[in-house]
């Protein structure tokens, strides 16, 4: 019975071989005592699930496939699923460390921060628990807790531990980087804001100005937009035209023929057709029994067609007379016949 319960004891503190050496002994003494047997063979199966995920985890530190890690975590699965072991014994927090390892390099990172926990609650001072936890926070982006639990364990229990420090100055890093990153994106945000501020303060600027469309033409752009101007400011230039010949008076364009036919006139020297004989200074004019006018008359016909918009006929200048003009030798000629 004394080397049974070592043997018992000895496997809940993780020491296997003690174990079994123990429970050897004790079937040698008592060969029909059916607790030792169970209790050997439960200590065989714990001896070879722990051997065969320790193989499987050190070929997968060698570079072997990612499936062996795989096994690694059924075979501790299993001694961890079974209920054999006390929830608090050293054995068990032995396995959800070594199975919490695996999960790290699975990548499987809240599982292995759960068995780490667990082991941490039943061994407080374990420095592989300490670091599988720590390593899952900072590879999760909780470098900071992970620094800060390394700290407080530093201060406490692990002050001279070089795997504790290594851990902690790695998540110290961690998180400067972070502050690094989480600051250079600020700034580039904020350079975006002032980038994108600034062109739309641009944009506004081109649209509000004259020669915006000039500095973006193309050249047959810029030829069709000339030849529509040119032919707009033609199109005013006649619209132009035609207002100032509505506002001329009516009585310059009817009396345009007839200052031309006065001017042949005067070139010529005849009288224009129905204009009476130009009358000496000193003359009374009368009015004759034919029907013509007199010139008081001939006044207020001027004068009504001057209100009536119509131009005034004038008399031309310098007329020449109709009395034929004698030069001085025809003059002395006559004399001379006397």
């Amino acid at each position: 019975i004394g080397l049974k319960t070592s043997g018992y004891i000895s496997l809940l503190a993780g020491n296997v071989e003690v174990a079994l050496s123990s429970l050897k002994e004790s079937l040698k003494l008592d060969a029909n005592n059916v607790d030792a047997k169970e209790l050997f063979r439960f200590c065989r199966k714990v001896q070879s699930d722990l051997a065969e995920g320790r193989a499987c985890t050190a070929k997968a530190d060698g570079g072997g496939p990612r499936s062996i890690l795989k096994k690694a975590v059924d075979c501790f699965s299993s001694l961890i699923d079974d209920g054999s072991l006390p929830p608090k014994c050293p054995l068990l927090c032995m396995v959800r460390i070594e199975r919490s390892e695996a999960e790290l390099q699975l990548m499987h990172y809240q599982l292995a921060i759960s068995d780490a926990r667990l082991a941490i609650e039943v061994n407080p001072t374990s420095v592989r628990a300490w670091v599988v936890k720590a390593e899952s926070y900072i590879a999760t982006g909780r470098a900071t807790e992970a620094r800060d639990e390394l700290l407080i364990a530093r201060r406490s229990w692990a002050r001279g531990t070089d795997r504790i420090k290594e851990v902690c100055s790695r998540a110290a890093l961690e998180c400067k980087i972070r502050d690094a990153d989480k600051e250079l994106r600020s700034m580039v945000a904020h350079v975006g804001v002032d980038k994108k501020e600034g062109a739309a303060r641009q944009q506004d600027i081109l649209s509000r100005s004259d020669h915006r469309d000039n500095r973006q033409r193309t050249p047959e752009k810029f030829q069709r937009t000339a030849r529509r101007q040119s032919i707009e400011s033609n199109a005013s230039d006649k619209n132009w035209d035609k207002t100032q010949q509505q506002r001329r008076p009516t009585a310059r364009r009817q009396s345009a023929k007839p200052v031309i036919a006065r001017r042949s006139s005067v070139s010529t020297g005849e009288r224009p057709a129905g204009e009476p004989a130009q009358r000496r200074r000193g003359s009374v004019e009368r009015r004759p029994e034919n029907g013509r006018t007199s010139s008081v008359e001939r006044q207020s016909v001027e004068n009504g067609r001057i209100n009536k918009g119509e131009m005034p006929r004038l008399k031309p200048q310098n007329q020449r007379s109709n009395k034929p003009t004698l030069s001085a030798a025809d003059v002395r000629r006559r004399v001379s016949m006397i």
